[in-house]
This record gives C-alpha cells, structure tokens and sequence, in this order.
C-alpha cells in the first residue's frame, strides 16, 4: 500500500513538473492567452446570460409588447456570434505562435547539445517532437485550458441559477458531476500509456520512411522494394493497432459519458414538464431549465473530452523536456574566436568510449601538430579516425585527457566553440543544404560577397563546372545534393570550408570521390594557401601523403604518429 502510494505521489509531482514546464515555455505570450481566457469566459457567460433573458421575454411575452426586447437580443445575440469569431482568429494565430515557439525552443536545444547525445536519437523520433508535440503544447495553451477555466466559471455560474429553481435537481446534477469527476481522474492514468505506445508506433513509422527515402538508390539497386514495402505495412498495422486500442478506450469512456449526460437531460426535462402540467413553473422557466442543464453538463463533457488533449500534453511536455534538457550544455557561451592564420594542436591522453561499447576507440592518444604542418591521419575504416576529428572539434568530449590550441602568440585555447569558428570542415558524404552554390558556399560567413565564393570555387577545382551550369554559382542545389555528383558535392564542401580562411582545417575523406587530377589539384591549392592553415586530414589514398608532414598511423595497438619522409610513407603505403 505505501508503495503504490510513493507512486502515486511520483507520479502526480511528474505530473505537476510538466505542467510547469508547459507554463514556462509558453509565459511570454501570457497577456494575449489571458486575453483568449477572457474571451472564453465572456463567450460563455453570456451563453448563461442568454438562457436567462429568453425566460423573461418567454414569460413577460403574454402581457407586455417584447419587440424592444427582441431587437436587444438580436443584437446581442450578433455580438455575440463576432466575439466568437474573434476568438477563434486570436486561437488560430496564437496557436501558430506558439507552435513555432516551441520549435524553435527544440531546434536551439538540438544545436546547443553535443552531437553525441543527438544523434543517439533516432530522426523520425525527433521530427515527432518538433512537429506533433510542439502542437499538443500550443493547441493546450490556447483551446484546451482556456475552455477548461471557461467551463468550470460556467458550471460554478449555472449551479448558482439553478439553486434558486430547484435545489433538489442540482444537488442530482452536482453529484453526477462528482462522479463524472472522479472516474476521469482514474481513466488519465489508463490512457498515458495507450498514448505512448500510439506516439512510438508513429515514431517508427516515420523513421522507417525517412530512412527509406535516404537510402532508395539502395533499396531499388538490391530489389528490395518488395520487402520494404511488407515492412512498411507491418509498421502501419502496428500503428492502427495502438490507435485503435486507444480510440475503443476512448469511444467506451465517450459513450458511457453520454448515457450519463442524456439520463440528466431527461431528468430536468422530465420535471419541468411535469410541473408545468401542475402550474409550478412556466415556459420560460422551462426553456431556461433545458438551457442551464447543458450549462451544467457541457463543461463536465468538456472535462472528459480534454482528457484524451490532457494526456496528450503531458506526453508531449515530457519528450520535449527530454530534448531542451540534452541542449543544457553552454555551448552557445563560447567568447571571441582566438586570432593567428595558424594554430599549434597538442592533444595529451585522450580516452573516448562511446555509451553501451565495451572498447575504447580513443585510448591514450597524443599529438602535437605545429603551426602550418599537414597531418595525414590514414589506417582501416572504424579504426576511430572520424572519432578523433570530432574529438578535436570539441564535438565530442573525451572522458579523459586534454586539448589545447595554441595560437602564435603563445595563448592557449582549450576546445570548444569558439575554436570551431576559425575552422573549416568537410564531412564524409554529401552535406550540402538545399538551395543556390554561393549559398552553400558563404554558408560560414556573414557578409561574403561573391568573388570571395568564386576563389574558394577556384581553389576547391569546382569553379569550371559551376560556371558551366544554367545559371553559374547561382544554380540551386536540390534536396540531398540532387542535380550535383558525389564529387561535384564534394568539391563545393571543400569550397565552404576555405571561404572561412581558416587557421586548423579538418578534412574527414573530403577527396574520396574525386579523380586522381582534381584531387592532386585540390591538394596542391591548400598546401599553398597563403595563410598556411594547419591541416588534418583523413585519408584511404595515398596522393595526400606527399604533402604530409607528419603521419597518424590507426593501428591494432592505437594511434601512432611519426614525422617521416612524405615520400618514403607513400612508397610504404
């Protein structure tokens, strides 16, 4: 018993948690939702209001002339319907607002966090927080908790109203409320986990198409299309199962609410009809009755149909708590970037495991690259090359040891963001983004015009190319490099990567595509940079180890590095 009690008490703090996190993130649109409460309330009230005059026209109608009347109702009545109106305008806009708040609140997170912990998840999981998540929290803050205060000032107003007709009929009503209350209250634990499991069946539908648009070229080179396909409907019978395990929860809880409002329903229309036979209450009263029982009921069935939205919310606060809490990291606190064309890289010790391996990929490691020197890291794939790049970069942190850049001057620099500024990089693979060449060109530097992007074209041996398309460096490039070939990409990720003149620049198998003349080219140009930038740079191909002058070495027992003759390690390679 004390057990399921911490639970409980666990789980309403959780609970209470969330709701906070939801308040927070949405504080500083405050006045406007207060606006959208108050609207809320005044909609509602005037509903009451309503009931309440029709009964005094219904009733006084006999005796008097109701015409001045009627025209102030049909006024109000119009006031009414645009106040409705303007309160779904306010929603709609405030809900996008919102919407792109918390987005935006997600993406900073996402580029703040270590990339480690990022890339832990998987993409569809992340786009289902971006996208349908950040809506739950907009579409709670706007529509579900405004209607919610709405409907409980409206019961709280109605029970008022009724007190002085019948107390008998409300304290039924009341009491039907009570436990209308309560079973809500035991049906939210039983319908978080059938949301989550219809959340997670539609992140793994959405991962698989992702990946599966990703990787097509393979899927059809394979002939796999077939079993892709089977796979894809096992997902979406996955899926329909959780939503319909959830809607039948739902539709049985819905249902019975139903039965229950209608026998209340029944219940007042039944005693007004039969004491209007009697001559105890008129027909104003009796159309008011009618009225105010929905007044009564109505926010009890608002209750239970926000309950599925509730669930919703908390689920949804919890996942992207989840995110903004892996981007709590200071990365974005990173100072002014050290000054020097070059920069010396000491590394000492440094051990990198990641999460859930049994091996180090990174142990002991130790380097001291000089100003201006040219660092060929070459060995077998999964040997931790790229690991140790990132490792540099500050993208990953070693469990142990130190890194220092250190500038001309003698100042020392630990690694970090700030360093990355004077970097260039070049990822393996194609990481071009959607749009024109200068955009992906300048896409490290603010302000860059275009001649500045053309050398950099001109030093990556792209510039020729890119003149003879359509429409020269202002040719747009489609989604995943699409009108580009692998080593055309390539030499445009090269090209960004100079345009920032760096003083340490990063090359992770920037040249793998690339024919033996262009990629000789490209490597002449960057050994005779002006600036002389200190390079590291991955390689399965001997060409670069010419130009080395120095050699990391992945071997079975580490990294090993030595300062050899540049020709006598490309005839040992």
């Amino acid at each position: 018993m004390r057990e399921r009690i911490r639970k409980s008490f666990r789980v309403l703090m959780e609970h209470l948690y969330l709701l906070s996190w939801v308040s927070r993130v949405v504080k500083q649109f405050k006045l406007y939702l207060l606006g959208i409460l108050a609207l809320n309330i005044a909609q509602m009230l005037m509903g009451i209001f309503f009931s309440v005059f029709v009964k005094q026209m219904i009733d006084r109608s006999t005796t008097e002339d109701m015409s001045g009347h009627f025209v102030l109702y049909a006024v109000l009545l119009t006031v009414w319907t645009i106040g409705g109106g303007i309160l779904g305008y306010l929603t709609s806009m405030y809900y996008v607002k919102i919407t792109f708040s918390v987005r935006k609140r997600v993406y900073e997170a996402v580029l703040q966090a270590q990339m480690l912990k990022v890339t832990s998840m998987s993409v569809g999981d992340l786009n289902t927080r971006i996208s349908s998540d950040s809506s739950e929290i907009a579409d709670f803050a706007c529509d579900v908790f405004p209607g919610l205060v709405g409907a409980a000032l409206q019961l709280l107003v109605t029970a008022c109203i009724v007190f002085t007709v019948n107390r008998e009929i409300l304290l039924v009503l009341l009491a039907g409320g009570a436990v209308s209350a309560v079973t809500m209250l035991l049906l939210r634990l039983r319908m978080m986990p059938l949301q989550e499991d219809l959340r997670q069946a539609s992140v793994d539908e959405s991962s698989f198409q992702t990946e599966l648009c990703n990787n097509l070229a393979v899927v059809k080179a394979m002939c796999r299309e077939d079993a892709q396909s089977a796979h894809l409907e096992q997902l979406y019978h996955a899926k329909v199962d959780a939503l319909r395990k959830k809607n039948r929860f739902s539709c049985v809880t819905g249902t019975g609410m139903d039965v229950f409002f209608n026998a209340g329903y029944l219940l007042v229309f039944g005693w007004s009809l039969m004491n209007l036979h009697r001559g105890v209450v008129t027909y104003g009263t009796l159309s008011m009755l009618i009225a105010l029982e929905g007044y009564i009921q109505g926010p009890v069935s608002r209750f239970a149909s926000a309950l599925p939205a509730f669930v919703r919310t908390l689920v949804s606060a919890g996942k992207l708590d989840e995110v903004t809490f892996i981007g709590d990291t200071g990365e974005m606190e990173d100072g002014e970037p050290p000054e020097g064309d070059a920069f010396r890289i000491v590394a000492r010790d440094l051990n990198f495991q990641y999460p859930g391996r049994d091996e180090k990929v990174i142990n002991h490691f130790h380097c001291d690259i000089e100003p201006g020197e040219i660092a060929v890291i070459v060995g077998p794939s999964g040997g931790g090359k790229t690991t140790l790049l990132h490792l540099l970069m500050h993208l990953l942190t070693p469990q142990t040891g130190e890194i220092a850049y250190i500038t001309p001057d003698g100042k020392s620099y630990p690694a970090g963001r700030a360093l990355r500024r004077r970097m260039g990089y070049v990822p393996q693979g194609n990481t071009l983004f959607s749009g024109t060449i200068l955009d992906n060109v300048c896409f490290g530097v603010d302000n860059a015009d275009e001649e500045q992007a053309r050398e950099a074209l001109r030093l990556a041996d792209a510039l020729d190319f890119v003149d003879a398309m359509p429409h020269g460096i202002h040719s747009r490039i489609g989604e995943r490099n699409a009108g580009l070939s692998t080593g055309q990409a390539q030499r445009i990720s090269i090209a960004r990567a100079l345009m920032t003149q760096p003083a340490v620049l990063i090359l992770d198998e920037a040249t793998s595509a690339l024919d033996h003349d262009s990629e000789k080219r490209i490597l002449t140009s960057i050994a005779a940079l002006p600036h002389h930038p200190t390079v590291l740079c991955v390689t399965h191909r001997h060409a670069a180890l010419k130009y080395a002058d120095q050699i990391i070495r992945v071997t079975p027992h580490g990294f090993e590095y030595s300062r050899e003759c540049a020709a006598d390690a490309a005839a040992t390679e």
